[in-house]
């Protein structure tokens, strides 16, 4: 059994969907009303289960990993939906916690799910690089980009230091930039019919899938222009794939915890996701938004990332975990199957 913490979560809940569709029993964790929206999405998935584990930092574990041969842990704080310290225990002490007690179980594979902010802007991005934000100025500016930067390291060295004293562990951190494309079926039941709103209030029920609904919903004066920018990018199908087969691939053997770049070798041009929606969608003509009354952060426009190696990463990617460039889906692909899942939203709730 594959245990996935933050299974409600985007990223999550694409993992365990392609997990039980691949033939394998899932045992997800959420907390509060998540768990019973989980029970709803997988109702008829007799190989998943869902457990509710209010506190990943200091609350018993082990019967949620009690027959678990092998952790995927997704679970984390949002930017800006956690006070600093807070943040700061669930990524380190969290982490920590679902590692210690896994391992002390007999568990020795674990898959992280990182960021490539957890590096520096413009790089290097190396096993050991990370960007030069501290603790101590995360607490002080209370800024919450500062913060998720600085907890994003902070876990990710937790890890990396539990791995290297565990040698025969099979431990590795997967680094996504943004994170694009459909929503896995029945996750309308996990984000609920108050979704929209949620957007609006600024809150971010479709992750960052709520990029590509902002291009269709002109009437939120709030947009901004994160899918219009030119940025690297995966696939979220593409990423649940490169969780699972580091996890399940080759043999139990000491990894290190390497931090894995999966990113899209298709990088977009600035506009591209409009002008993909406006050729391919005509019906969708005016719901899209304008670049020109958009509002982008900063002011202008900016690449994220620009000096994110995607070819070293691509290349490394192959080597440790087999997935080969050409089986990466296509940016065009990925824009059109994240606005049809989140037109089909949209009418699921409006049923």
């Amino acid at each position: 059994m594959t245990k996935v913490t933050g299974a409600s979560g985007y990223i999550g809940y694409e993992i365990v969907s392609q997990l039980l569709k691949a033939g394998y029993r899932v045992r997800g964790t959420a907390r509060n009303d998540k768990v019973r929206r989980l029970q709803s999405a997988f109702n008829n998935s007799p190989s998943f289960e869902v457990v509710d584990v209010p506190d990943i930092v200091e609350g018993d574990l082990e019967t949620y990993l009690e027959g678990v041969d092998a952790v995927i842990h997704t679970a984390a704080p949002l930017m800006g939906k956690s006070e600093a310290e807070g943040a700061f225990r669930t990524a380190m002490e969290g982490s920590l916690h679902v590692l210690e007690e896994g391992y002390r179980l007999g568990i020795k594979r674990f898959v992280v799910t990182g960021s490539v902010a957890s590096f520096g802007d413009d790089g290097p991005f190396g096993d050991d690089d990370w960007n030069d934000k501290t603790k101590e100025e995360a607490l002080e500016t209370k800024d919450p980009r500062t913060i998720y930067l600085v907890q994003k390291k902070l876990g990710e060295q937790v890890v990396r230091s539990f791995a290297n004293s565990h040698p025969d562990a099979r431990i590795g951190i997967i680094n996504p930039p943004f994170v694009y494309g459909p929503l896995s079926p029945g996750f309308h039941h996990v984000v609920g019919p108050e979704w929209k709103d949620q957007i609006r209030a600024g809150n971010r029920p479709i992750s960052t899938a709520g990029h590509f609904y902002a291009l269709i919903d002109k009437e939120d004066s709030n947009v901004n222009l994160l899918a219009i920018q030119g940025s690297p990018y995966i696939d979220v199908r593409d990423l649940a794939r490169a969780h699972i087969e580091l996890l399940h691939g080759g043999t139990v053997t000491p990894l290190g915890a390497p931090r894995l770049l999966v990113v899209s070798p298709h990088l977009p041009k600035i506009g591209e996701a409009l002008e993909i929606i406006r050729t391919e969608k005509p019906e969708l003509c005016d719901r899209l938004v304008s670049v020109e009354h958009s509002r982008p952060s900063g002011g202008k426009q900016k690449q994220s990332w620009p000096g994110l190696p995607a070819d070293e990463g691509l290349k490394r990617i192959e080597e440790v975990i087999g997935i080969r460039r050409e089986e990466y889906r296509s940016y065009r692909e990925t824009v059109l199957d994240t606005v049809d899942s989140l037109i089909e939203l949209e009418g699921l709730w409006q049923n």
